[in-house]
């Protein structure tokens, strides 16, 4: 029995080392792939672990709206919103809005924005496919691309803040670390988030992604006029024209007074003035544009509904209210958190604000990522109804993981990160995703 022992332990010991050995020999590798294949690989394994989730949490439920049964993996990523991109793919956008007994106008497409399901029509009518493989190999790829996309935008945000403000990294070993590696750290961060498994559904997160990812690297590169085209889909993407614009304004405004005081004043301050406007004119074009779009689709949907408010009529139709800035914010602390959710919701912000102010965030974030997130977080307290939906609607702040691994330059830290946010991810699919039918009726959405 002993020598059965000792012989086990050899064996175990043996092939630990060999798994060892295998393991860091594949990272070597790894570590010498073009920074494209490292980021595309970091990605594939984050939406193979989504798939692993989707696909057992999928498969324990008994009874949804969609299907009486457990559901494949294809099957269970293409409910909740998926239904209503596939109207707008199908039947377009309804020339009257539907209303209930009442004349409350009820929930209905004009919620959801036309660049996804247009682009999944326009794909089918070109090879014939049906809809929902469309819609999710679409999904899907826009996921890669955006991870590309939030690599390059980080590696830029790094290297700008490396080369303009050295005296936040002097005796800091983290100035040691290039940007590479640190944007490859933060990128990994964001494809393994707790709401990450939505950049693999058919849903329009991952092509928003694209696009808003794009909008805010052309713009930190002084690329006025792509960056206004990025910005345009990004805004007929998902609802974040609103905050882009005011990004993308604000800071012509902050470029033009900057160039103003730089500028000798060898003339007049008329001619100063005119010259800084000139120079900014592609900027300012820009920021128009980006605005334009983010007041087009309500003016669309009152052209041709008829309605003026045909679309804050609809994005109400889920809340059941009519549309009241912030107030909802301050009764649903309440409702979750009694006497402490004022409190709760007044810490959050200030932590938010106090986070983004710190000499951590700005040493990895260029002025543009900052401004994002600030005013993302403001168009958020202003608009949106905090429910169940939030989480994902706070992915496009995915800029603050760069802050958070930036933190620390512990492999420990930033790998327990990670790990942790792949354990919430199966925390919100089996929560939310997963159809639990409350007493009432209906479920909490994802």
């Amino acid at each position: 029995m002993h020598q059965l022992t000792h012989r086990m332990n050899t064996y175990l010991q043996a092939f630990s080392a060999y798994l060892y050995l295998l393991c860091y020999r594949f990272f070597t590798y790894w570590q010498h792939l073009h920074w494209g294949a490292q980021v595309l690989s970091i990605f594939a394994l984050s939406r193979l672990w989504g798939w692993v989730i989707f696909s057992v949490v999928g498969a324990q439920d008994q009874y949804t709206p969609w299907k009486i049964g457990p559901m494949s993996y294809l099957e269970f990523i293409s409910i909740w919103d998926s239904g209503w991109y596939e109207r707008i793919a199908l039947d377009g956008y309804p020339h009257t809005l539907p209303t209930n007994s009442e004349g409350t106008v009820t929930q209905n497409t004009w919620a959801f924005y036309p660049l996804y399901p247009m682009s999944v029509k326009f794909i089918q009518e070109l090879t014939g496919s049906a809809y929902y493989p469309t819609a999710i190999a679409l999904a899907t790829v826009s996921g890669f691309i955006a991870s590309l996309v939030v690599y390059l935008l980080f590696n830029r945000s790094i290297s700008w803040c490396r080369q303009h403000r050295l005296h936040l990294n002097n005796g800091s070993s983290r100035a040691v670390e290039s940007p590479h590696h640190l944007a490859l750290w933060a990128t990994a961060a964001f494809a393994w988030a707790p709401v990450a498994p939505i950049l693999q559904v058919p849903y329009a997160e991952a092509l928003n992604m694209v696009f808003l990812g794009l909008t805010l690297y052309l713009i930190m590169a002084q690329r006025w006029a792509l960056g206004a085209i990025a910005g345009i889909l990004a805004a007929f993407s998902r609802p974040v024209g609103v905050p882009l614009g005011a990004l993308v304004g604000i800071w012509w405004l902050i470029c033009m007074y900057r160039s103003y005081h730089q500028t000798p004043q060898a003339h007049s301050t008329v001619s100063t003035l005119r010259g800084v406007l000139i120079k900014h004119l592609g900027q300012g074009v820009s920021a128009i544009s980006i605005c334009a779009a983010a007041i087009s689709w309500p003016l669309i949907a009152w052209a041709y509904t008829g309605r003026i408010d045909a679309y804050t009529a609809t994005e109400t139709a889920w809340r059941q209210s009519h549309l009241v800035l912030f107030q909802p914010w301050i009764a649903q602390s309440q409702e979750y958190f009694g006497l402490a959710g004022v409190p709760v919701l007044i810490m959050s912000i200030l932590g938010f604000i106090f986070l983004m102010a710190s000499r951590y965030a700005r040493r990895v974030l260029h002025p543009v990522l900052n401004l994002w997130c600030y005013s993302y977080l403001i168009y958020l307290l202003l608009f949106l109804y905090p429910q169940s939906s939030t989480f994902r609607l706070l992915l496009p702040l995915f800029p603050v993981v760069l802050v958070f691994i930036g933190l620390s330059g512990s492999r420990a830290y930033r790998v327990l990160w990670i790990v942790a946010s792949a354990i919430f991810q199966s925390v919100w699919v089996g929560w939310l995703w997963h159809w639990k039918e409350l007493p009432g009726g209906g479920d909490y959405p994802p």
